[in-house]
């Protein structure tokens, strides 16, 4: 009987456990049905407060404020929707759950991250509504620009919660899920690029105003030497210096100084002043072997072209941070006057500004007898009648016409400038656009603000890109001739990546690249102004440059690769091998002197192979490739490939950056960057007038 009881007994406790079990299945259904729901509602929150966000940009780049606060709006409500949902136990308990849990925490992650994103956009739209309402009107007037504003937005940037955006994003970025649903891989990574792309840029403006009152003289007077490259002749840092002067600012107020226009080859005839154009600057040319002190590295790469000593050399390394102390001390040393900065742009830069400004330009009549010079001309159009028109209507035999009306358009655009009466904030625009491709750079010996200009990218740098490979081909005329606005530079550079290991320093991959580069001559070898076409043009400056014939181009090419770069083979059309290596700053560089006949193409390639960095997110492994671009007033027609390692696939290509693309030569018109995958190769294929970055996403083979 006892034993009865107790089979009967376990045989109750037996059923009594069917109810609860089935009681626990339907509530973990539920639970799941309820997950589901929230977290559908919370992926369409964040669909919209993402493009909202993009929404906020545009509108408060374009500086329409009510647009602006509408999405804003519309952005919160979404967000505090989706805070709600990511925050209940029931989400908590899901980030506990293996697999599942990966996701949710991201979800969670990537919805603070947004939110703090919106409440940066919530900060500029409140209050920097009075600031911004009319457009941050810096206004000039009378050659003084008002620091009020600018030290008012400075305030305002600084005042923003960044910090809280990066402490969101940075916890974001740390969580590094096992597994999770493609789109839920995605909305992190969108939101991961918003973020930094939000704080780069606010970061950037936050610096750049701190510094700005104090570069325009709010805290004293300020000289910097003033220079306009000509991209006809090119030279590292974008072009021969042929038009300078000294440019003082005092609490805003700027003052051109006497002024002076200069070309590579020059005659002996005496000007007005009864001096010679070579002697009257002589201040900056003297002694060649009397130059600025440079490192051994400097010396041993451009002292064959005397950089330190040579004012019409002084730029020929492309990097404005290496390039201005040197051209200061060279300064200092010829005219015995120390000054603070420097201030270097280009015809094309000068064009934007005054196109930008709505000014047109007189050219007086005495330099339009027999030529077809036009009466005025606008911005849009200055640097093709600078680089081309002027050489082919002012020629060889019409130089010290050409010089003069050179200084006096040079010296117009800045009064013009100068002057104000122009829409600021177009003006603004123009001048961020057209530092992007190098065309205005800046430079400071205060510490401060030459940081700021290292970090908003106008201080011409050239160094690497932190986890990013980085290539570049620069272009020095070693022709004498106008030459560089009519010619075309062509890159192929094939990438193969092999053997993607973890190591101390994180994940690399090995690299090896095929880079070729070619020039396209047009010219013809007669029919044009031979200070065009023409070389060596002075008889006592024979010897002491090319003497090809006419229509012949020659270019100085420098190929910058990472310092553990090594050099596999080079070859060359002309079947020569020449080339010159050497390490300078960090990077391995090699030197090739092209020669091209007239109406033809020729170019030389480098085989070379070191390691890169490259990333995992998620199970993706990233390789990012800078392009960096010399300022140039003619595009570089770009073709890269990438092949992944063995056992990879490529699943995604993005290209960021690259200009506008358009400029003068024959590849004028320019061709449209196109990233995509091409038959399981990442290809990058367009002209390019400014850095691009190249980033391709991998996937392992299944």
């Amino acid at each position: 009987m006892r034993v009865r009881r107790k089979r009967r007994r376990r045989t109750r406790l037996r059923w009594l456990w069917v109810p609860v079990v089935a009681g626990l299945v339907l509530l973990a259904l539920l639970a799941a049905v309820l997950l589901a729901r929230d977290a559908q509602a919370v992926r369409r929150s964040l669909l919209v407060s993402q493009s909202e966000l993009v929404t906020i940009r545009a509108a408060a780049g374009g500086l329409d404020l009510d647009q602006a606060s509408a999405s804003l709006r519309r952005a919160e409500a979404e967000l505090a929707d989706a805070r709600v949902r990511t925050l209940t136990p029931l989400w908590r308990l899901a980030e506990a759950v293996p697999v599942l849990g990966d996701s949710a925490e991201v979800t969670r992650a990537v919805v603070l991250t947004a939110s703090a994103a919106v409440d940066v956009a919530r900060g500029v739209v409140d209050d920097g509504g009075e600031l911004l309402g009319d457009g941050l009107n810096i206004e000039v007037v009378d050659n003084r620009v008002d620091l009020e504003p600018l030290t008012a937005a400075g305030d305002l940037l600084a005042g923003l919660p960044l910090e809280r955006l990066a402490a969101a994003r940075d916890e974001l970025r740390g969580i590094d899920p096992a597994w999770a649903p493609e789109q839920v891989l995605d909305g992190r990574r969108q939101t991961l690029e918003l973020a930094d792309e939000t704080l780069v840029t606010l970061e950037r403006g936050r610096e750049l105003l701190m510094a700005l009152p104090g570069f325009l003289g709010a805290d004293g007077p300020r000289d910097y030497f003033l220079g306009v490259q000509t991209p006809a002749e090119l030279r590292g840092t974008g072009g021969l210096i042929g038009y300078f002067a000294v440019l003082t600012v005092d609490d805003g107020r700027f003052e051109l100084g006497a002024s002076e226009a200069y070309e590579g080859l020059e005659d002996e005839e005496d000007d007005a002043d009864g001096g010679s154009v070579t002697q009257r600057i002589g201040t900056l040319g003297g002694d060649a072997t009397d130059g600025a002190r440079v490192d051994e590295a400097f010396a041993a790469q451009y002292d064959h072209v005397a950089a330190a000593g040579n004012f019409s050399n002084i730029n020929v390394d492309p990097d404005l941070t290496v390039t201005a102390p040197v051209a200061l001390e060279l300064f200092e040393i010829r005219t015995g006057r120390a000054l603070d900065g420097m201030v270097l742009l280009d015809q094309v830069a000068l064009g934007d500004i005054l196109s930008a400004a709505g000014v047109e330009l007189e050219i007086p009549d005495e330099y339009r007898v027999d030529t077809q010079l036009p009466p005025t001309v606008p911005g849009e159009e200055l640097t093709r009648l600078l680089t081309i028109d002027l050489y082919e209507q002012l020629g060889d035999r019409r130089s010290a016409e050409r010089k003069a009306l050179l200084e006096h358009l040079g010296d117009a655009a800045f009064e013009a400038v100068f002057a104000g009466g122009w829409d600021s904030v177009r003006v603004a625009q123009s001048l961020v656009d057209t530092s992007r491709g190098r065309h205005l750079q800046l430079f400071s010996r205060a510490g401060e603000e030459q940081d700021a200009f290292l970090a908003i990218d106008v201080a011409g740098a050239l160094n690497g890109a932190g986890s990013a490979d980085l290539f570049a081909v620069t272009a020095n005329n070693a022709v004498g001739g106008k030459q560089d606005v009519h010619v075309g530079h062509h890159v192929r550079l094939d990438l193969a990546l092999d053997d993607a290991r973890r190591n101390d320093e994180g994940i690399t991959v090995e690299r090896t690249a095929l880079l070729r580069t070619e020039l396209e001559n047009p010219l013809p070898s007669s029919g044009m102004d031979l200070y065009i076409i023409g070389n060596c043009l002075v008889d006592e400056q024979r010897n002491q440059c090319f003497e090809g014939p006419p229509g012949e181009n020659r270019t100085w090419f420098t190929v910058w690769t990472p310092g553990d770069t090594a050099l596999l083979d080079v070859r060359a059309d002309d079947g020569r091998v020449a080339l010159r290596s050497s390490e300078l700053r960090g990077f391995r560089v090699f030197d090739r002197f092209l020669e091209t006949p007239s109406r033809s193409r020729s170019g030389f390639e480098l085989e070379v192979d070191g390691v890169a960095a490259a990333r995992l997110e998620g199970d993706q492994l990233v390789y990012e490739l800078e392009w960096w671009e010399q300022a140039k007033a003619i595009p570089t027609r770009l073709d890269v490939s990438v092949t992944p390692p063995e056992g990879w696939a490529v699943v995604e290509v993005q290209v960021t950056g690259g200009g506008d693309g358009r400029g003068l030569g024959v590849l004028g018109d320019g061709e449209p960057m196109d990233a995509r995958v091409d038959d399981g190769t990442a290809r990058l294929t367009g002209t390019v007038s400014a850095d691009a970055t190249l980033t391709v996403r991998m996937r392992a083979r299944d």
